[in-house]
């Protein structure tokens, strides 16, 4: 198991609106976490490289990669996502 090496900082906020999102799913393979109250999630992981997902209701799917080698801020602004479209028979 490799030791943490870094802090992975991940403000994240609505694009439009500039607002931050609590509550959010942040995948950093393999690790996650929640994003809190002021939308920030931090993660010390070891360096590398790793791939981020943050998933939120309503907004679309965010995804990058990401290399860490020493403590890194990575901003992530979510869209909106489209409407659904339901389908009737």
């Amino acid at each position: 198991v490799k030791r943490a090496g870094a802090t992975v900082t991940m403000p994240l906020t609505a694009k439009d609106t500039n607002y931050p999102i609590p509550s959010a799913d942040v995948f950093l393979q393999p690790y996650r976490g929640l994003s809190d109250d002021p939308g920030i999630r931090r993660l010390m992981v070891p360096k590398g490289e790793y791939n981020l997902q943050v998933l939120v209701i309503d907004k679309q799917p965010f995804e990058t990669s990401v290399s860490v080698s020493s403590d890194v801020a990575v901003k992530v602004e979510l869209l909106v996502a489209p409407p659904r479209r339901e389908t009737y028979p």
